[in-house]
């Protein structure tokens, strides 16, 4: 397969996913997701949606040495503490390392706005893929804010 096969197949519809939960909104009734690209996966398969980044890594405080390691092996330094990082973010943010607090589970998020023609004409074919879940409207229209992953 030459390079422009391999891009054309990106492009190229694969079997489709419809899943089987639907959502109601305005009185009609949608799958909550449609990919016609399953094989791709998701950003939410990969990225922490609890914060930047990838799910396999981030910051860990090592409450034993009282500074911040890297977690997982995605780069260089996973594994490794930083030793000037934790006194950075007390003195810079103001972080507490005292605090407890669990992960936030769930966010409550308005009702997507649909435009109904518009979805109706787009069908199921004429599209990568769309979905209504949760996270993943939380992950493509919020952002990622320190107020909100704080």
């Amino acid at each position: 397969m030459n390079r422009l096969e391999q891009v054309n197949s990106q492009f190229t519809a694969q079997k489709q996913y419809v899943s089987t939960e639907k959502i109601e909104i305005d009185g009609k009734t949608y799958s909550q997701i449609v990919d016609n690209h399953p094989s791709r996966g998701i950003k939410l398969d990969y990225w922490n949606k609890y914060g930047w980044g990838y799910a396999d890594s981030g910051f860990d405080l090592d409450r034993k040495e009282d500074a911040v390691r890297i977690r997982g092996s995605r780069y260089m330094f996973g594994g490794q503490i930083l030793p000037s990082f934790l006194p950075w973010i007390k003195a810079n943010l103001g972080v507490d390392t005292t605090s407890e607090e669990p992960i936030q589970e769930n966010m409550p998020i308005e009702a997507p706005v649909v435009n109904h023609a518009f979805l109706e004409e787009l069908g199921t074919d004429n599209l990568s893929r769309r979905s209504f879940m949760q996270w993943e409207r939380v992950n493509h229209s919020h952002g990622a804010t320190f107020q909100e992953v704080s």
